[in-house]
This record gives C-alpha cells, sequence and structure tokens, in this order.
C-alpha cells in the first residue's frame, strides 16, 4: 500500500493541441489554484507534445506555480499509449496528491487509462445517459473543480467554508478500498 503522506501537489493535465493550449487547461489551472491554497501546496501544469516549451508560460497567469514539460516528437499528436505512459510514469516519479484531466474528447481517453494504470480507481462510465445529461455531469466545470475529494479529517470544515460562502458543497461521499474499476451513472 502507498504511503499517500508521500503525495503532495495538485497537478493539471494540459492538453494542447497543434502547439495551442486548450481553454479547458485555463479553467483546470484555475480552479486547480483554489485547491491547493486549500491544501497548501503548488500547482503544476504537465505538458506534452513537440516544441512546446513557448506555450508553457501562459499558465502561470493562471495560477500555475510550475509547469514541467515533456517534449518529444513522438508527443507531437496525442496518442493513448503514449501520453498515458509519460503521465504515468510522471505521477509515480512525483507523486502529485491530485491529477486534474479535462472532460474533452483525449481526457476521456486519457483520464481512465491512468486511473487504471496508476490503480487509482474508479472512473466514470455512463450507461442509458442521454448526451446532453453526460454533458451535464461530466463537463469541464465539474472536472475542474466543482467535485473533487480532500482528506477526510478536512471533509467537513472545507464543507462548512463552501457554504458559507454561498457555495451549495454537500460530502456526497467517501473514498474505501478499490472493489470496483469504475464508476456506473444510468439515467432512469
Amino acid at each position: 500500500m502507498a504511503d499517500f503522506n508521500e503525495y503532495k501537489g495538485v497537478w493539471v493535465f494540459c492538453e494542447q493541441r497543434q502547439g495551442a493550449l486548450m481553454s479547458t487547461d485555463f479553467e483546470l489551472v484555475s480552479e486547480a489554484r483554489k485547491l491547493a491554497d486549500e491544501l497548501g501546496c503548488e500547482v503544476t501544469g504537465l505538458l506534452l507534445g513537440d516544441n512546446v516549451d513557448g506555450i508553457a508560460k501562459e499558465l502561470g497567469g493562471y495560477g500555475a506555480d510550475k509547469v514541467m514539460v515533456c517534449d518529444s516528437p513522438l508527443l507531437k499528436d496525442y496518442t493513448t499509449d503514449a501520453y498515458a505512459k509519460v503521465v504515468c510514469d510522471m505521477v509515480n516519479e512525483y507523486k502529485p496528491e491530485v491529477l486534474l484531466i479535462g472532460a474533452t474528447n483525449i481526457g476521456r481517453d486519457l483520464g481512465p487509462r491512468c486511473a487504471a494504470r496508476l490503480h487509482t480507481g474508479p472512473f466514470v462510465r455512463f450507461e442509458k445517459v442521454p448526451f446532453p445529461m453526460e454533458e451535464i455531469l461530466f463537463d469541464p466545470q465539474t472536472s475542474g473543480g466543482l467535485l473533487f475529494a480532500v482528506a477526510p479529517q478536512d471533509a467537513a470544515a472545507l464543507e462548512a467554508e463552501l457554504q458559507a460562502a454561498g457555495l451549495p458543497a454537500k460530502i456526497v461521499g467517501t473514498i474505501g478500498e478499490k472493489q470496483t474499476p469504475e464508476i456506473t451513472v444510468t439515467y432512469e
């Protein structure tokens, strides 16, 4: 079993296409900043691609303390296996406490694969859910900070603080031992 005290920091997988950052990156970094401030840690962007050093600086204005760039011609275009390997290798080496991945097409492919490889489970799978409802349940705002995990001893205080700020916060579950590899959402 991993020693979770070794894990520190909030990371954001920063998606780029053809050398340009996606708008979800800025949303996620901004939300990560809020979460990191609560946790007392840094925000790190994780940017993969080819010749993407120049765009990494843009993330600082949205709250990233640093950006780790994995630069290789092999990462120029997204491929599931290459990106999942690099992201998982980085997570295993540097041990972030939280990794946020946007609900884009790439994020929806990469997130579950990283969860499976890192044995973090679960990932979300939808059954009989109309696409508009799926979009509401799994949009960048939800993935970017409105739904997140905190240490059990901090949950009640964070819930109270968010409610005092006028936000409709609720504790919706707890994390236990892994029993299934996914969460299933069924629309009735």
